[in-house]
């Protein structure tokens, strides 16, 4: 058996599902407000001064920090069955497909949250390692459970997840530089591939 890794945003997806749910949870509005007022976070982050890590946490807290759980969950579920599919490139989904097909394990591991991504993973047979949000009574505390799934946080949750050993090959498919861990990791990968 073989082993097939996904990232989802850019990869799998054409537009970035954080982004989408941000805008699907708030509205647009609010989304642009809020991007002006993290410019100061986004630009640290591209400088260098403060991690990914950090800045995912910023956002997070920002637009998420106190909502209600069930609330969050529910919107997540919303727009995991409602909007991921008209996002999905058609190519990454036969490329999924194919390696189902072939009975290999397929598997998405990305930086966005899981709670938007776990109902359209489990309904197209895929696991998904993905980015937790930390609770507290029953709220959302605005910061992560661990950290960002992104870069090599990546590799440590597959290794912690699964054993790689028992896989004859492993694909890795990813399209920037937070996925560059994950295509070192395969023994055949591919960056940018369902392009058009």
């Amino acid at each position: 058996m073989n082993l097939a890794i996904f990232d989802f945003d850019g990869t799998i997806s054409f537009k970035d599902s954080f982004r989408g749910f941000i805008i699907y949870y708030h509205g647009y509005l609010s989304f642009i407000l809020g991007s002006i007022i993290l410019t100061p976070v986004y630009l640290l982050y591209w400088f260098r001064i403060i991690s990914n890590n950090t800045m995912k946490e910023k956002v997070i807290s920002y637009y998420f920090r106190d909502e209600m759980v069930m609330d969050f969950e529910k919107k997540c579920s919303e727009y995991s069955t409602n909007e991921i599919n008209k996002i999905v490139r058609s190519k990454a989904k036969d490329r999924i497909d194919w390696h189902q097909a072939r009975g290999d394990k397929v598997i998405v591991v990305s930086a966005s949250v899981n709670s938007w991504l776990k109902i359209w993973c489990e309904e197209n047979k895929i696991e998904l390692i993905a980015t937790e949000l930390d609770i507290k009574d029953g709220r959302l505390s605005g910061k992560l459970k661990g950290r960002n799934c992104y870069g090599v946080e990546k590799v440590n949750r597959i290794k912690k997840e699964i054993e790689l050993e028992i896989f004859e090959e492993v694909y890795s498919y990813g399209d920037s530089k937070g996925d560059r861990e994950i295509l070192e990791l395969a023994t055949k990968s591919y960056f940018k591939p369902f392009r058009d």
